[in-house]
């Protein structure tokens, strides 16, 4: 019997402590139609599309546990043992928020997927050819994105000769309808494919800009200039960064959250379904708690009196709340913000002018940026002395600005300690060993595996 091929994520674990307001996850697709079988309507597709954005919700768990490996992660007082495993790096592969995670970004691709082998199929009665291609742009920038968030958690994302890649293209099913298991692709092919997905994006016919809670133009610039920078493909950030200079902030800090994925900060934001009682923050979990002695002293010493974060404990649960504030709305989660993009652009810029063994004087635009970011937040201006002054001072700015959205303090550090700008070791005492800058793969879908999924160097 010939084999069929359905889009399915192997595990199918979900990250879930929020009362849900409805909407999006009622036309999230489920994952098992067969490939062969094409849309019947625009509105389906339509459907689809909205049901694949949703799903990258749950990764949700992503920004709490990465934040809590970074250097500003701290535990509240009512952990139960969760979070202690990600600041002390003593994650184990049966780890129940790796699972999560592993489980939500495959359940993610999986719909992004369906979408990519479908959509080819569906005939011009249906589609035209120029809306098939603008589908198909915004599947694959969510197969980019996903594939780029799954390839920094499980896969060596900082050595591309690296053979500790991710589990690529859907999964493959026998003619009994059982997962046959697919090796793990090197760091290299993984990026790559993230990389022409990206590209493919970028000539899809999406719109340049506009609805920031789906994909557009500029959001696929942004995912790789990001991308390349974890490549350490600083010429080629740079290019594209250009274009980002100047771009406009939100004229308060605090409006970045009151408006949601509609603020004119954001690039690309997921609307989350995260209801508190009291409506404060973006805390998306309890157990790990934004804010740090390291954190606070930092921010107290800038004057960061809107960034700074804090905690609020009730009754029930210790939830983390980045922002000092309040406001009506559930948070969005913030994939891609015009400040992390300029903060991009300017390593990236810092790093090429230092290989060319240049200096600071050449980074006045750089730094102008910077500087816009930090007065927006009503701190004052940096004039760093040097290139290596002004490279820590981009990763700290990172710290304040993106902390707990996207755990990107963690992956800042690996990558400095890449590039010899810092001692990771010293910093986070409880690391030891390079193995731990990665995570274990699930122990479940080892077994599953029977062998062909090999696991992390560290974690057997």
């Amino acid at each position: 019997m010939k084999s069929k091929f359905w889009i399915l994520v192997i595990n199918m674990i979900f990250f879930s402590s929020c009362e849900t307001l409805g909407g999006l996850d009622n036309v999230e697709i489920d994952g098992r139609i067969p490939v062969e079988q094409a849309y019947e309507n625009e509105g389906v597709i339509e459907a689809a599309i909205i049901g694949a954005y949703a799903s990258i919700r749950n990764m949700i768990p992503m920004p709490a546990v990465l934040s809590g490996s970074g250097l500003s992660g701290q535990l509240s007082v009512r952990d139960f043992g969760l979070g202690a495993t990600f600041v002390n790096h003593t994650v184990r592969s049966n780890n129940i928020a790796i699972s999560d995670i592993y489980g939500g970004g495959y359940r993610a691709l999986a719909n992004a997927n369906e979408l990519i082998i479908r959509l080819p199929k569906t005939g011009e009665e249906v589609l035209s050819e120029a809306k098939r291609n603008f589908y198909l742009g915004e599947a694959k920038f969510m197969r980019a994105l996903s594939y780029f968030y799954m390839l920094r958690v499980y896969g060596e994302f900082y050595n591309q000769n690296s053979e500790y890649g991710i589990v690529l293209g859907p999964i493959e099913y026998d003619e009994n309808n059982n997962p046959i298991p697919q090796k793990r692709a090197t760091v290299k092919e993984s990026y790559r494919f993230i990389l022409e997905d990206i590209n493919d994006v970028l000539n899809s016919g999406i719109p340049n800009s506009g609805d920031a809670s789906r994909a557009t133009i500029k959001a696929a610039k942004a995912l790789k200039m990001k991308v390349l920078l974890y490549m350490r493909r600083y010429d080629e950030v740079v290019e594209i960064g250009k274009e980002f200079v100047g771009s406009e902030l939100e004229s308060k800090y605090e409006n970045i959250y009151v408006r949601g994925h509609t603020g004119v900060d954001i690039i690309f934001a997921t609307p989350t379904d995260f209801v508190f009682s009291n409506y404060e923050g973006g805390g998306y979990t309890e157990g790990i708690i934004p804010g740090s002695v390291f954190l606070n002293t930092l921010q107290k010493k800038e004057g960061d009196w809107n960034r700074i974060s804090r905690t609020l404990p009730s009754d029930t649960h210790q939830t983390g709340f980045k922002w000092a504030f309040t406001y009506p709305n559930p948070p969005a989660w913030m994939h891609l913000r015009i400040p992390e993009v300029l903060l991009i652009y300017a390593e990236a810029k810092a790093r090429v002018v230092k290989a060319a063994s240049g200096t600071i004087e050449e980074l006045s635009v750089e730094v102008s940026e910077l500087n816009r970011i930090r007065e927006r937040a009503g701190v004052v201006p940096k004039q760093p002395e040097n290139i290596n002054e002004f490279l820590k001072i981009i990763r700290l700015e990172k710290l304040m600005e993106l902390y707990y959205e996207n755990g990107e303090d963690w992956f800042d550090l690996v990558r400095y300690h890449i590039e010899e700008d810092l001692n990771i070791f010293l910093i986070k005492d409880k690391l030891d060993s390079k193995e731990n800058f990665v995570y274990p793969i699930p122990e479940e879908e080892i077994m599953i595996g029977g062998g062909i999924i090999v696991q992390n160097p560290g974690y057997e």
